[in-house]
């Protein structure tokens, strides 16, 4: 009987690094998927007093859910683009809280969260996000501000591109989605691999209202240097506010981020 012969050493390497590259391609599809959507179908909280639950319809039809929390004589509108954990009822005192100062609010759960059908897509929360925005003017009839926060930022971006926000707030904003991937995957250049492009870098250059940028200098899972990048390319009027010791998930209730927005939106309500 013959003997085998074994393959050559540049054909095994060969051979490993595909395997490898196959094994690192579905570990990355696999993460992407519970990197990006996170919902949470139960709402946890009560809808607070002086707030009421509506129902709209996306663009495509699918039936969402949301929250409005409408302040009289409000000086500005806010449509909460939210992140990707959880839903709205973890956001209720965040809406409250801005409408005691005066803004009325509208959140919303994109299709896939809390009471709102369907399934989560990037196109499918910017397609929500443009109802959403629809559904706040009808109920104020006035011009409203896109405040998107972490991935919410990529609907709020996309609406102050098409002309349907008189401001735009972000708050905490990946540049894309491979620079996301890229902090938190294991394996560096991962990035590249993602089918969700979250592409904020190539849309901020094309918005066409005033821009107010949020981001905490000692933000973990979306740094700071994202935010900076993105305010670079976003053309004027635009301010960056660095909130210093800032984490991801921080709230805006007070310090300089609270202030940056109150003078924000007066700035809105002046012109």
């Amino acid at each position: 009987m013959s003997e085998i012969k074994p393959l050559p050493r540049w054909i095994r390497i060969l051979r490993t690094s595909a395997i490898l590259f196959c094994f690192l391609l579905l570990l990355a599809w696999w993460m992407e998927k519970r990197m990006v959507f996170v919902p949470s179908a139960t709402w946890d909280e009560p809808l607070p007093a002086g707030a009421e639950e509506i129902g709209f319809v996306s663009t495509d039809g699918t039936e969402l859910s949301g929250a409005w929390f409408p302040a009289e004589e409000a000086s500005a509108v806010l449509v909460q683009c939210h992140g990707n954990a959880g839903n709205i009822s973890h956001r209720f005192h965040i809406a409250s809280h801005w409408q005691k100062q005066g803004w009325s609010v509208l959140l919303f759960d994109y299709r896939g969260y809390g009471r709102s059908k369907g399934q989560p897509t990037e196109a499918g929360i910017i397609a929500d996000a443009r109802a959403a925005i629809a559904t706040a003017r009808r109920l104020s009839g006035k011009n409203v501000v896109a405040y998107g926060r972490s991935l919410g930022t990529v609907p709020a971006v996309v609406l102050a591109t098409e002309g349907e926000a008189c401001g735009l707030i972000l708050d905490s904003p990946p540049l894309n989605g491979p620079a996301i991937a890229d902090v938190i995957m294991p394996f560096p250049g991962t990035g590249m691999l993602m089918q969700t492009r979250l592409d904020n870098s190539g849309r901020i250059g094309s918005i066409t209202c005033p821009l107010l940028l949020l981001h905490g200098d000692a933000d973990q899972i979306v740094p700071y240097e994202q935010g900076a990048e993105l305010h670079r390319l976003a053309p004027e009027p635009k301010q960056l506010v660095k909130i210093p010791g800032g984490g991801h998930n921080d709230q805006r209730h007070s310090g300089v981020a609270f202030e940056a927005v109150r003078d924000f939106l007066a700035g809105l309500s002046e012109k």
